[in-house]
């Protein structure tokens, strides 16, 4: 067992020392040849030729096949990448959409002051009206403030001033009639002392501050004094105002 291995290992080194003899060989002559190349070359080379500047490489000839410029194509076109260009297209950015309108004011049927702080009876489009006071909001405003002829409404951060004109139900079609002006005061007589008058009219349902609103209907005439409560008419910009107010 031991000869065979020791046999092996004689194989193998003489193999080895063949091999680095053939390499050895094959380098030896390789570098003889590129001498001899070197002095072949030194030999046909003249002075006149070295100070001669090199003529121009034909377009046909290998050395021009194999410019950088002739694969300037083939670098910004690559197989690889199709949409590669090296022309570099800067788009401008889609303009902003559009902010949305505004939502439809309410109606306004309304403003009352009783003292405490004027109050508007506004409704929703195809809503029912409901007493508002500043600071309130209704059909996605918010009342900011009330003013002798108009409303002033918030709605996303902007501002909107609306003439109580503007505000108006015009959707029924009917004419609202204006009240009356009201005679000097030197003409006015003195108010009747009020008394209860027996009548089928009674007050409506609550609308704050203590008021009741006037029922449809109510053909009763101012002063009418039911259920402790007293009815008032008055004049406005979108004419009479009905309601019933406590009697103290």
């Amino acid at each position: 067992m031991n000869r065979r291995l020791v046999l092996i290992n004689v194989s193998l080194a003489l193999v080895a020392a063949w091999l680095g003899w053939t390499i050895r060989e094959n380098w030896l002559e390789a570098e003889r040849r590129q001498n001899e190349l070197l002095r072949r070359r030194a030999a046909t080379k003249t002075p006149a030729a070295a100070n001669t500047p090199p003529a121009a490489t034909p377009a046909s000839s290998p050395t021009a096949s194999v410019s950088a410029a002739n694969f300037f194509d083939v670098a910004a076109r690559t197989l690889f990448a199709k949409d590669r260009n090296p022309d570099i297209v800067i788009e401008a950015p889609p303009p902003p959409p559009p902010p949305p309108p505004p939502p439809p004011t309410p109606y306004l049927y309304g403003v009352l002051d009783i003292g405490e702080g004027p109050t508007a009876f506004l409704a929703p489009r195809g809503g029912s009206q409901k007493p508002i006071k500043v600071g309130d909001e209704i059909a996605q405003y918010k009342l900011l403030a009330i003013k002798d002829d108009s409303l002033v409404l918030g709605w996303d951060g902007k501002t909107f001033e609306k003439k109580f004109d503007e505000l108006k139900d015009r959707s029924s079609g009917v004419a609202e009639a204006r009240a009356p002006e009201p005679p000097a005061a030197a003409n006015v007589p003195p108010p009747p002392k009020p008394r209860e008058v027996k009548s089928d009219a009674a007050p409506g349902e609550d609308v704050g501050g203590d008021m009741r609103a006037c029922n449809a209907g109510d053909t009763s005439p101012a002063g009418t004094i039911s259920g402790g409560y007293r009815k008032v008419i008055r004049g406005g910009p979108f004419g009479n105002r009905c309601y019933w107010e406590p009697v103290r």
